[in-house]
């Protein structure tokens, strides 16, 4: 069954709706206490009085006491819807089985940031007060038909009117609140960037550039604001206008029921109250309901990141890697490879001129960027083109991105596995004590960071390692520490090991069984 509110369990709906019956029972019991208080009074009925007056605050105390307790649950269940929705929109993007990496790892941290916490009160909390605003119209509908009618159906009229305008124009509401929860996503984005390129800025003095252009932006996001808020507000005055008439309506009916002795003075007073109770209902209702209609666009986009994606199949490279007819298309050029073939337990060495796609390569017979056309086998299997294949059970790939993630050092090489000692020990080829120990990597250097990622690898008890310019940021002495550990791995008769990289040290190249010139391998067209 399909859940009443986005996410939320529709029993968890059910018993906020028993609690709303109890402090909006009370709230409409209040108006028929207080309307015979006053007849009571006015006929000096001392003791109906005292009971009405008992009555009246007993009622009160439970209508407060069921609204605290209300409140506490409407927080209770937005913490934890915000807290599931987050959880399964960060597993989503970590699972890698989303292949639109643009929304991995962008679009993500944008409808984390900014989306899922819009919804707190465009929909969240419009959806709780519309819940509570007809449970009070169903209360106070009812107490009117009991006393007059034609009061009765007239508010009906005025109450459905607002909900008309509502629903015409909930498209064009939601479309701008988009485009203003997008625009601060992107700035976002852009503050990101900006902020991580401080000391570019000062060296180039480029300050005055970037913040044309930001400022820019920020002018967008203001204008698109007070767009949305604008025709948001030439909706809530035609609601305000609804609101007042009703009461208008109400008072000159009642009056002139008065008038004419149709009813008692208590009688009066109880419809004013209920009309009261009824004004702000006509008013939130709409608001909320165009809150709600504001949020679609969101939601939508929250929905597409929230289902999982498909689970990628495993598969193995035990004997032999078949590239034929590779053919990659990238934005702005295409890329052609010749046949290549990879076999278990030796060693290969890529090399070529910058920019010739060494690195799409490696990118695309893993799994990590979609290929045009060609097929990629692994032993008897071929992987789909679109990246739905998962070939790193026994085989990482070190990239050339010197990027680690907020953790310790240790935890970067070996994640969730404690070190033994002989492993501790091997690190300390590459990292003095100091640096693996470090409880952050804030402080290390691109070097250091390189050697840590090499470590990562290497220590990954995988049977196939492929390193993208491993030895770049690396000092001399430590990239022959570099070249003989990972030569003394690859001396294993079952492993494999693939290195991009311009070294022009002979010594190396020479240690590898199979050199890959790709200027003469590759072909690319722009």
């Amino acid at each position: 069954m399909k859940n009443i509110i986005f996410n939320i369990k529709n029993y968890k709906i059910v018993i906020l709706l028993a609690i709303m019956i109890i402090s909006t029972g009370m709230a409409t019991a209040i108006q028929f206490i207080k309307g015979t208080m006053v007849n009571n009074a006015i006929s000096k009925n001392s003791t109906g009085l005292v009971t009405q007056i008992t009555l009246f605050f007993i009622a009160m105390v439970i209508e407060v006491t069921f609204y605290y307790v209300e409140w506490r649950y409407d927080n209770y269940l937005i913490s934890n819807t915000f807290y599931d929705l987050k959880q399964k929109i960060i597993s989503n993007a970590m699972k890698f089985t989303n292949h639109n990496r643009d929304f991995d790892n962008k679009k993500a941290t944008q409808i984390i940031s900014n989306s899922v916490s819009s919804l707190e009160y465009t929909y969240y909390e419009a959806w709780f007060g519309n819940l509570y605003w007809m449970l009070r119209i169903v209360f106070v509908l009812t107490s009117l038909l009991l006393i007059n009618v034609p009061i009765a159906l007239v508010l009906l009229v005025l109450m459905i009117a607002p909900l008309g305008i509502t629903k015409l124009f909930k498209n064009k509401i939601a479309q701008m609140n988009k485009t203003y929860i997008d625009q601060l996503g992107s700035n976002l984005k852009k503050y990101e960037n900006i902020l991580n390129n401080l000391t570019q800025l000062h060296v180039f003095h480029a300050h005055d550039f970037f913040f044309k252009k930001i400022n820019h932006e920020l002018l967008k996001e203001r204008n698109e604001r007070q767009a949305s808020r604008n025709f948001q507000f030439i909706l809530n005055i035609s609601y305000s206008f609804i609101s007042y008439f009703s009461n208008f309506a109400v008072l000159a009916i009642s009056m002139l029921l008065i008038f004419k002795g149709s009813i008692k003075i208590g009688t009066a007073v109880t419809l004013l109250g209920l009309v009261d109770q009824l004004s702000m209902p006509i008013l939130s209702l709409s608001r909320n309901l165009s809150s709600i209609h504001s949020s679609i666009a969101v939601r939508s986009e929250l929905n597409n990141a929230i289902i999982p994606g498909t689970v990628k199949t495993k598969v193995k490279f035990n004997k032999q890697l078949k590239v034929n007819g590779l053919k990659v298309q990238l934005k702005n050029s295409q890329i052609n490879y010749s046949d290549v073939t990879f076999n278990k337990g030796k060693s290969y060495i890529i090399k070529g001129k910058s920019g010739l796609g060494k690195s799409v390569f490696i990118q695309s017979i893993t799994g990590l960027l979609p290929f045009k056309s060609g097929t990629v086998t692994y032993d008897k299997k071929q992987i789909n083109h679109s990246c739905k294949d998962d070939v790193f059970d026994n085989m990482k790939v070190v990239q050339a991105k010197n990027i680690l993630f907020d953790e310790t050092v240790i935890n970067n090489i070996f994640f969730d596995r404690k070190p033994s000692k002989d492993e501790y020990q091997y690190c300390l080829n590459l990292l003095p004590k100091s640096i693996l120990n470090k409880e952050s990597i804030d402080t290390l250097s691109t070097g250091q960071i390189r050697r840590v990622l090499l470590l990562r690898g290497l220590l990954s008890k995988a049977s196939t390692l492929i390193f993208d310019e491993p030895t770049a940021n690396l000092d001399s002495v430590t990239s022959q520490s570099f070249w003989q550990l990972v030569f003394q791995w690859q001396s294993h008769s079952e492993h494999t090991l693939i290195v991009i990289s311009h070294t022009d040290d002979n010594k190396v190249v020479d240690q590898f069984d199979n050199y890959l010139d790709f200027n003469e391998l590759v072909t690319k067209y722009c």
